[in-house]
């Protein structure tokens, strides 16, 4: 039912866009995957199958109507769908909310309420991530810090002189009845500057109170608040890119702590790019005498046949190893090794 509701709106919001500027927009990604799963705490194949998977597929409408001069109205509206099964989610038949705002932009920046990446994600994006979305490509699998913060208050520069910074503020809107929670102006804090030229872009950002997944999620780590640091530095020419980054994370209530190390590339030649990309991460804490460590090779070539859709094939491959697991709520100590590893290729279309 909020399916169809949500259906609906858009398309009123589509029949009004005549009248305000509005964009409609979407992007659909499906691929066909060989995947191999191996379970850390026995070694052996947890999953060997073919998957057809869409990957964020998300349609949206976003816009500017103009007040008076030099002071706008901006929006956007932006929901992931899955055209695998036609859901995001076969459970609760809902689509997922991805960015959605609504704000107010003049010479002076953009101030904003709403649902959206926060300024330590958006400082990563395509151009470092070169397998974004993907099934065991996208960082999220490898690292902390890939969250959009709900109920939040963004505050985003013009870019002066080359730089440009972005801070972030939510909420915890306390129950009352949950003894953690929070009930500040603004519990979690996000916050990015970059600095732009030509082709070279420097980043730094930083996090505070937010739940992380320390070492990435494809692990099922629970959420925890933590304090998170990232650096980027990326130089994107015409033909060819690189991109590095760096980041560490420590747990607000323990000593887990977390690094990564991102490098990554592509090169185009005519209608064809070529992409690879290392990550590590390691993960300790002395307390409970955890050494973990995960490492992802990835490489790929996309083949674009129009300005709107391309195809493309992919190989990746996570390692992980680890001197303790939990078994059964217990953390048992030994030698742990898994190997996940996944073959792609997809189509991507824009609109």
């Amino acid at each position: 039912m909020k399916s169809k509701l949500l259906f609906i709106s858009a398309a009123a919001l589509l029949a009004h866009a005549t009248v305000a500027d509005t964009t409609v927009y979407g992007k659909i990604n499906a691929t066909l995957l060989k995947y191999d799963q191996e379970d850390l705490a026995t070694g052996e194949t947890e999953v060997d199958n073919w998957q057809v998977t869409s990957n964020a597929s998300r349609f949206g409408f976003k816009g500017t109507d103009e007040i008076t001069e030099g002071l706008s109205a901006v929006y956007q509206i932006e929901y992931q769908f899955g055209i695998d099964d036609g859901l995001i989610d076969s459970a609760s038949d809902e689509l997922k909310p991805r960015n959605i705002f609504l704000g107010l932009k003049g010479g002076w920046g953009t101030f904003q309420f709403g649902h959206h990446d926060t300024p330590t994600k958006l400082i990563v994006g395509s151009k470092v991530d070169m397998f974004n979305d993907l099934p065991l490509g996208d960082t999220g699998n490898m690292m902390a810090g890939e969250n959009r913060f709900t109920n939040s208050m963004m505050y985003r520069s013009p870019k002066m002189a080359g730089v440009k910074f972005d801070v972030m503020g939510a909420p915890g809107e306390d129950d009352g009845l949950t003894a953690d929670d929070n009930s500040g102006l603004a519990d979690f804090v996000s916050a990015s500057v970059s600095y732009n030229l030509d082709a070279l872009t420097l980043a730094f950002s930083a996090d505070s109170g937010a739940k992380q997944k320390i070492a990435g999620s494809v692990d099922n780590v629970d959420s925890a608040p933590a304090d998170l640091y990232r650096f980027v530095a990326r130089y994107n020419a015409k033909s060819f890119g690189v991109a590095g980054l760096y980041q560490v994370a420590e747990e607000d209530d323990s000593d887990i702590e977390e690094a990564v190390m991102l490098l990554s590339a592509y090169y185009k030649l005519d209608s064809w790019k070529f992409k690879a990309q290392f990550v590590q991460t390691d993960a300790d804490s002395n307390a409970f005498n955890i050494d973990y460590s995960k490492t992802q090779l990835i490489a790929g070539v996309d083949y674009k046949l129009s300005k709107t859709t391309k195809v493309f094939a992919y190989y990746s491959m996570i390692d992980d190893e680890s001197n303790a697991v939990e078994i059964n709520d217990a953390l048992v100590a030994g030698s742990y090794e898994a190997t996940d590893s996944v073959f792609g290729t997809g189509i991507e279309h824009k609109f």
